[in-house]
Parts: structure tokens; C-alpha cells; sequence
């Protein structure tokens, strides 16, 4: 059985590593690019990359079908095969069939929507399958490996595309598409690896029914506080919409793909000489003390962050992020693991898909909410410490103070959250 458990947790790293590596590919700086690239604004980049949020808000249909299959692998491929094709090959596909920029918006929106009702019904099975063959006591030190490996071995393949996407992109613009039909070849091996660990009997004491989604929940109050704060740090994290910064970095300020990414990737080498003084001070503390303390830090690097431009982004940029890579360990570390620390062993179908409805829900009205900002504030801008400040510089002023006052609240809570 151990020998089982810990080929499955080998599997489930190299489905980790391939997500990871997708997830700059479909969702991150290149995704950006591609959405610039067909014609897309700032704001409506910023509805498309919210779209997602909202379809997620589907896993609460999860348990339900689920829990009627005994075993439900060739269920999770099929959902997820179906998402990838969405996701990833259609919606590259649909800038070359429909040419009007309104009605390409539009069905960027509704593919992408039908895709991640896809992968909001199938994530919460996929993760309660693979929780299994990673026991509590290695919990802290898994997480930590993997997001070890999957940051060096994607940040190798992402600095070679940006090389190549900076090189190529004025000459071919079609270096976008190449890059994401890259990106569903290394979908489709991930959905071997998302299949080969060992499926467990899946504990069940409730009858299957969709009011227990939010009902079990419910019931056990320390996991709901955990929610709560969980759901105010994602908005907090979803506030300031990447793809409106990286539009903002590579476009209006000129930052080349191969800076950013590169500074992405080192990220890496942070993660392995500052997880086990991390993993120290969590054993010292708590998982959630340790959490507070490092969202707290990332305040006054953000507030920072805000101030990049076309002049100075070079040693802003390498300031700000760099001191976040030591720092976002602490974050990372923790935050994959905090959503496990109040959550029951039974049931887990019904919390991992509450999970993920105060996930999505939070991250859809962070985006929202900042993508709002942005149309109403336009072309407003103001001067502070000599520095002109756009919208999405506004963005990032407005989560430095919400990244304080979050983590600050949870140091004040945790009577609520420890036990």
C-alpha cells in the first residue's frame, strides 16, 4: 500500500508540474499577450479573465454527480478533456473564424464559460482523489517539493518561449497561437497523470444532496472561519486582475516577456533556500500564524509595485519582486495547505466544492470589481511622489491596503480558527 501511495504522489507531482506549466501558457502573461494581440482591451481583458470565476461557481453541482459513480476517473477525464478543448484549442481557434471585435469578445466569453462549468465540476473530485495518497505528516513538505519542481522545470520552458515570443512577435504574430497550441499538447499528457494515482473508497456519512454543499459546512464553525478569510485574501489576491497588470507591464510600459518571466522563474531558487526556514517558523507558530505574517509583508511590496513605469521597471520591478518571491513562499507554503486544517476527513466531495464556491465566487467579484474600476476610471490618473498613476496602478494601491487589513484581521481571529 505505501509502495501504491507513493507512486500516486509521483504521478499527481508530474500532473502538478504539467498544470503548473499551463497555467503561464493559458492563464498568465502570454494569455495577456494573446488577448491583446486579438484586439482586446484593457477592461475587456479584464472580463474575460473573470469569466472563469464565475463558471466555477458550478461545483456546487460536483458532489452530486460524483457521488453517484463508485469510481469516477474515465467522469474526471472525459470533464477535463472537455475543458482543455475549450479552454485552450477553441478559444485560439476563434479569433481566425469570427472577425467583428464585439462578437469575439462575446464568444470568448460564452467558450470559456462552457469550459470552466467543465473543470468547476470535475477539480473538486480531482483533488479529493488525489488528497488521498498524501497522508497529513507529509502534507507541508509535499507541497513544498512540488511547488518546488514545477516552479524550476516551467520556469525553464517559459524563459525559452518568452525568448522566443520577444524575438518573433513584431516579425510573427502568430506566436501566440504556437505557444498555446503547445500549451493543449501538454494538456492532453496531464490528463494521463491526472488519472493514474490511486482512487480511493470514497467515505461518505450523508445522503447526496446539493443542500449539504452548503449545510455540512455550515455545521462545523471553525472550517467556516477559515472560509471567511479565505474568501476575503482571494479577493484581496484577485483585486488588482493580472491580466490587466501584465497588459499594463508589457504594453503601456514596454516591460519585455523574457524580464518578467525571468523573474518568475528565479522564483525557483527562492523556494528552495527559504522553504525550510518557512516550514520552521510553521512548526514554531501555526499554519495560520505563519500565513498572517506573510500576507502582511507582501503589503508594503505591493504598494511599491504600484509605482512602475516605462522609466524605472527594471529596479522597481526587481525590488518588488524578488522580495515577494522570499515572502510568497511563506504564502504559497501555508495557503495550500490551510483549507485542509479545519476540513473533516467525511464528506470531503461536499467541503472541497464549498472550497471552491467561496474560492471562485471571491475571485470573480475581486475581478469584477477591479475590472469596474477600470471603465469607470478610464483615463483618470494622478501624480504621487512624482509618479503618473493609471488605473491599474490604482489597483495595486487599493490590494496593498486590503493586504494589510485581511491578514491582520486573521492575527486577531485565531481563537476562531486554532483549535
Amino acid at each position: 500500500m505505501r509502495e501504491t501511495l507513493a507512486r500516486s504522489r509521483t504521478f499527481i507531482m508530474v500532473y502538478c508540474l504539467l498544470n503548473s506549466v499551463n497555467s503561464y501558457l493559458t492563464a498568465g502573461v502570454f494569455y495577456s499577450g494573446f488577448l491583446a494581440h486579438t484586439g482586446l482591451d484593457a477592461a475587456q481583458v479584464g472580463i474575460v479573465a473573470a469569466i472563469p470565476f464565475l463558471a466555477n461557481l458550478f461545483c456546487v453541482f460536483s458532489p452530486n454527480l460524483l457521488a453517484r459513480f463508485r469510481k469516477r476517473k474515465a467522469v474526471l477525464v472525459l470533464l477535463r478533456f472537455m475543458f482543455h478543448t475549450l479552454n485552450i484549442l477553441t478559444v485560439t481557434l476563434l479569433p481566425y473564424v469570427i472577425t467583428d471585435p464585439g462578437a469575439r469578445t462575446v464568444s470568448f466569453c460564452l467558450v470559456i464559460f462552457a469550459a470552466n462549468v467543465m473543470n468547476a465540476v470535475s477539480v473538486p473530485g480531482i483533488s479529493e482523489m488525489h488528497i488521498y495518497s498524501v497522508p497529513d505528516e507529509l502534507r507541508g513538505d509535499y507541497f513544498a517539493y512540488v511547488q518546488t519542481i514545477s516552479a524550476g522545470t516551467s520556469g525553464v520552458i517559459i524563459l525559452a518561449l518568452a525568448m522566443l515570443q520577444d524575438k518573433l512577435a513584431e516579425a510573427n504574430p502568430e506566436i501566440f497561437t504556437w505557444i498555446r497550441f503547445f500549451a493543449y499538447g501538454l494538456a492532453l499528457i496531464d490528463l494521463l497523470f491526472m488519472v493514474l494515482p490511486k482512487e480511493p473508497e470514497y467515505v461518505r456519512t450523508e445522503k447526496i444532496r446539493l443542500v449539504n454543499v452548503v449545510k455540512l459546512p455550515f455545521r462545523d464553525k471553525r472550517f467556516l472561519w477559515t472560509m471567511l478569510f479565505v474568501f476575503l485574501w482571494t479577493f484581496t489576491r484577485t483585486f488588482a486582475v493580472a491580466n490587466i497588470i501584465d497588459n499594463y507591464l508589457t504594453v503601456d510600459s514596454g516591460v519585455p516577456y523574457i524580464f518578467i518571466c525571468a523573474i518568475n522563474a528565479s522564483y525557483t531558487l527562492f523556494l528552495i533556500f527559504f522553504q525550510r526556514p518557512w516550514k520552521r517558523y510553521i512548526r514554531r507558530t501555526s499554519w495560520f500564524r505563519a500565513f498572517a505574517l506573510a500576507a502582511i509583508l507582501h503589503a508594503p511590496t505591493t504598494f511599491l509595485y504600484a509605482f512602475v513605469n516605462s522609466a524605472n521597471f527594471i529596479p522597481v520591478m526587481l525590488t518588488v519582486r524578488l522580495t515577494q518571491h522570499v515572502i510568497g513562499v511563506g504564502v504559497n507554503v501555508t495557503g495550500s495547505n490551510i483549507i485542509y486544517v479545519n476540513m473533516p476527513e467525511e464528506n470531503r466531495t461536499e467541503f472541497m466544492s464549498f472550497y471552491f464556491i467561496v474560492s471562485n465566487l471571491s475571485s470573480f467579484l475581486g475581478m469584477a470589481l477591479g475590472t469596474l474600476w477600470i471603465r469607470l476610471v478610464k483615463d483618470w490618473s494622478f501624480t504621487l511622489f512624482s509618479v503618473n498613476i493609471t488605473g491599474p496602478q490604482q489597483l495595486l494601491l487599493i490590494q496593498s491596503v486590503l493586504q494589510f487589513a485581511v491578514p491582520f484581521a486573521m492575527m486577531r481571529s485565531m481563537k476562531k480558527l486554532e483549535k
